[in-house]
């Protein structure tokens, strides 16, 4: 059994991380891009979660509170959408990271230098 796939054994990916998994994998990444793109699931299934949450209960989103003066009301904001929002900001930043590491040495088979561009 290969290392990823024994990484991904110990994984409980739900639809959407799976779903992102085998459309991320890549035989050419090495190890440390490997567990990037694993993290990228997990934030993925956390994301489809918190959109869930959101999405479902107005309560855990916000909510619409009186104020002390007449006729006024406070939108409160809850911390589902907060943490859906940071945690979209971390999703982007492991798809980004992972597409950069991967852009140092997968070309596609591509070598528009010549093969001279080490020297």
């Amino acid at each position: 059994m290969d290392d990823l796939e024994s990484m991904f054994e110990l994984e409980t990916f739900e639809a959407g991380g799976r779903e992102l998994f085998e459309g991320m994998q890549d035989d050419l990444d090495p190890t440390d891009v490997r567990s990037l793109v694993i993290e990228l699931c997990r934030v993925k299934d956390r994301l489809d979660r918190l959109h869930r949450m959101s999405s479902r209960d107005d309560r855990e989103w916000g909510r619409v509170l009186p104020s002390d003066m007449e006729g006024e009301f406070t939108l409160q904001i809850g911390g589902v959408l907060r943490e859906l929002r940071q945690t979209e900001v971390v999703y982007k930043q492991l798809m980004a990271e992972v597409a950069r590491r991967r852009s140092e040495y997968d070309d596609d088979g591509s070598d528009e230098s010549g093969g001279l561009d080490g020297l």
